[in-house]
């Protein structure tokens, strides 16, 4: 039987213990221990990683009601050895679980919703609620959520009798047996958990709900909490500034800058398509009449340009038209058409002439072709 430390001490990260099994893994060797301050994988949290007797712990996992301890390399059995959690994993995610009892505790209490869902991530942290909430509904919870931090309430874990049990109303994913773990954030929250937690509210440190999204029938709400918001405040704000620069704004003046600028590309862009229409409109006056083929090659241009040019080269009575873009070392990309010959019938023609992938209609082609325009040229006139 291994002692779970972890259960009454979040805060253990050094401890010495017995071995008791080592086996070899299909990767590693998995060991079991006298005691442990090792999580293992559940609940929707990671285990924990570190060392045993300076050999690297990869993972741990529940075999029956023993955490076995995967490592690197084998340990022997009955020998003393030193444990060492990865702390600041450790307590990022500690940070992060605490929250998460936080803020399942007021959405229950403010609009009943329940907690379903929970991933304690390497990015972030997901919760899911069985019901939809807004944004302003989660702005409050994380307003009360942080003023809880403040307070630097008890995190108190225990472990009541079965009769006990039966007479608390606790929060919990789905039914229990055996010796149940309850933990409680006092006015606030009461769950039941086997995850390693903080004694104080306070060493959380902040909690920030970043983004929610419909899921399921409900909702899915990520959160950051600590040192991991912190950082992704940091960077956040790194990119504002090199946005504020970019533009000559302040921070603050970002979105209407922003704005300005969106305003400024979707004018250029009306300019742009309306030099595109005039330009195409001039080179469609140009063009030939009544030839066995007309083509239009450019380095770059629109489908419309190229649709546009291609219509007009029919209508001038030419029997085969071609407006395409690229050039001929990656191909030429745009459309085929004509009046007096079925495109769609000669589709196969095209892709063993010229390479073609593409289709359309017996008047339109459109796609790539992987030819020459000299190639495609000559093809074309005689097709």
């Amino acid at each position: 039987m291994t002692a779970r430390i972890y259960e009454t001490d979040g805060h253990c990260r050094r401890f010495t213990a017995t071995v008791l099994t080592c086996e070899p893994l299909e990767n590693g060797y998995g060991v079991t221990l006298s005691q442990t301050a090792f999580f293992p994988e559940g609940g929707g949290q990671y285990a924990d990683t570190g060392t045993l007797g300076g050999v690297a712990v990869t993972d741990v996992q529940m075999v029956g009601d023993t955490p076995l301890h995967k490592t690197a390399a084998p340990l022997p059995v009955g020998a003393e050895v030193v444990g060492e959690i990865d702390w600041e994993q450790r307590f990022s995610r500690m940070q992060h679980h605490s929250a998460e009892h936080i803020i399942s505790g007021l959405v229950y209490k403010h609009h009943g919703l329940h907690n379903v869902g929970f991933h304690l991530g390497t990015v972030d942290t997901t919760l899911d609620f069985d019901g939809e909430l807004s944004r302003e509904q989660l702005i409050a919870i994380e307003r009360e959520a942080n003023s809880i931090v403040a307070q630097c309430l008890p995190l108190v874990i225990t472990f009541p009798t079965p009769d006990e049990l039966a007479k608390m109303t606790y929060r919990s994913k789905k039914p229990l047996d055996g010796a149940v773990r309850i933990i409680t954030v006092p006015d606030v929250d009461v769950c039941a958990c086997c995850a390693p937690h903080l004694t104080h509210t306070g060493e959380i440190g902040g909690i920030k709900l970043t983004e929610h999204i419909r899921y399921k029938g409900g909702v899915r709400v990520h959160m950051l909490c600590g040192n991991a918001a912190f950082a992704a405040f940091e960077r956040l704000y790194q990119a504002s500034l090199a946005a504020a620069s970019a533009l000559s704004v302040k921070t603050d003046e970002l979105p209407e800058a922003v704005s300005r600028l969106l305003l400024a590309r979707e004018e250029d862009k009306h300019k742009l398509a309306a030099a595109h229409r005039e330009w195409a409109a001039q080179k469609a006056a140009s063009l030939p009449e009544n030839q066995p083929f007309c083509g239009v090659f450019l380095p770059d241009a629109d489908s419309d340009t190229l649709q546009r040019l291609v219509n007009a080269a029919v209508e001038k009575g030419n029997r085969i038209a071609a407006a395409l873009a690229g050039d001929d070392k990656s191909g030429w990309v745009g459309v085929i058409g004509s009046e007096q010959v079925d495109l769609k019938a000669a589709a196969q023609k095209l892709r063993e002439g010229l390479n073609a992938r593409g289709g359309g209609s017996p008047t339109r082609w459109q796609g790539r072709l992987a030819a020459s325009e000299a190639e495609i040229t000559a093809f074309l006139s005689t097709l």
